[in-house]
């Protein structure tokens, strides 16, 4: 019995517990520094038999070989990578949007014209996220409703990411028939100084049976502003506990230890913009256990085929991020290149190291690429300080309430 190939593990800061992290079997645990620094030096003697068995369950202690893993590895790289399929979201913004030039002459004029888009390309899949991005405190009703019932025809789920303004514009739809969850996204231009009208939008939103997570950007909030976040955080949470809010800030790098704010006595932590798959993918192995679903290192970002409302400017991007601003018939014909392609395992030659790297399946991208790492190593101990800086920010909005079920009962394992 020895320790898996596939087990990351990193310290929780100022604490006395580890996460552990298994990344084939999607297991996530803290566990007590002790049984961690067992594990680290695959010191099985100094685990109880419980321990032993409880570890070896959740997949961190194997008798398998590493080839057999790597192997194992690999075939969960390839199945996903036949099986992965990009999206594409479809988006209605409303609100503001800065041009240097004049748009040229929409061919989009109607709510449905915008669906048709994509209905045209007879592409079956997944159902296709509609986004309404408001950031208006007044927006058009009847365009409103036009969305929602086109989406609904087509059983297309909606998601509405808005600014504190937004929240207001959009408060007449709040409804679990409309959709069940909504993005706040705030920021130092629109986060109010008085936290009472947000947090009674917030609480009503719950009372609707509509979920909302907020996530604050921090960068040049003024002190007034992060009492606010703390205030809207103490107030929706006295009611609603599992109200989740993300800090995060795009001057943070995102291996650097974790870090701080303070807002009305209260300090939250936060992490860097770069690092919020990284906290996504930990808190949905956490909170869908029983749910595997891989972010490997190919990880399309989804397209999107945005909508101006002010404007009836259109413009599509591919997954591959390459914005396109065309009229309707060759709009049609982009997205049907982009989702008729077939799907092929990760180029071995391109792909380096990530193949064998124990996090390949849940990092969610090519991080030696993007950020120029010597090896598969040194990313992967760079991919570990990203966890470590996120684990505050996870483990505040978890707040212990979350256990993988069969985690063990052990004194040392919590």
């Amino acid at each position: 019995m020895h320790t898996s190939i596939h087990v990351g593990l990193v310290q929780v800061p100022q604490s006395g517990h580890c996460l552990l992290f298994q990344t084939l079997r999607g297991a996530v645990d803290l566990v007590a520094a002790d049984v961690a620094y067992s594990l680290e030096h695959s010191d099985t003697a100094s685990l109880s038999p419980a321990e032993t068995e409880t570890l070896s369950r959740r997949g961190y202690l194997t008798e398998e070989s590493a080839e057999l893993e790597l192997q194992q590895a690999r075939t969960a790289l390839d199945i996903t990578a036949k099986s992965l399929k990009p999206g594409c979201d479809i988006v209605f913004r409303f609100g503001p949007q800065l041009q240097k030039e004049r748009p040229p002459q929409s061919e989009f004029s109607t709510v449905e014209d915008v669906f048709a888009v994509w209905d045209g390309t007879r592409i079956s899949g997944p159902r296709v996220p509609v986004v309404i991005d408001v950031a208006l405190a007044e927006i058009d009703p009847a365009l409103v409703e036009q969305v929602l019932a086109s989406a609904a025809r087509r059983d297309h789920p909606v998601i509405p990411i808005v600014t504190p303004e937004g929240m207001v514009a959009l408060r007449h739809w709040v409804q679990s028939q409309n959709f069940g969850y909504l993005n706040l996204q705030a920021n130092s231009c629109n986060m109010p100084t008085d936290a009472a009208p947000l947090s009674m939008s917030i609480v009503d939103c719950f009372e609707k049976q509509v979920h909302v997570g907020m996530k604050c950007n921090i960068d040049g909030m003024s002190e007034e502003q992060l009492k606010a976040v703390a205030q809207v955080a103490h107030v929706v949470r006295h009611k609603y506990p599992f109200f989740m809010v993300w800090l995060q800030s795009g001057v943070l790098d995102g291996t650097q230890e974790p870090e701080v704010t303070s807002g009305n006595g209260t300090r939250m932590p936060y992490i860097s913009v770069e690092n919020e798959g990284v906290m996504s993918t930990l808190f949905r192995f956490i909170t869908r256990p029983r749910s595997i679903n891989y972010t490997p290192f190919f990880q399309p970002r989804p397209a999107t085929l945005i909508f101006d409302v002010a404007t009836k400017a259109v413009s599509y991007e591919s997954p591959g991020r390459e914005t396109v601003i065309q009229g309707i018939a060759l709009v049609r014909e982009r997205i049907r290149t982009d989702f008729t392609q077939e799907s092929q395992p990760p180029d071995e030659e391109k792909s380096g190291g990530c193949l064998s790297c124990k996090y390949g399946l849940v990092c969610g991208r090519s991080w030696i690429d993007e950020y120029g790492y010597g090896n598969a190593s040194d990313c992967a101990k760079a991919f570990e300080r990203r966890i470590r800086q996120v684990l505050p920010l996870l483990l505040h909005n978890i707040r212990g309430n979350v256990r993988p079920p069969g985690a063990g009962g052990q004194e040392k394992m919590k």
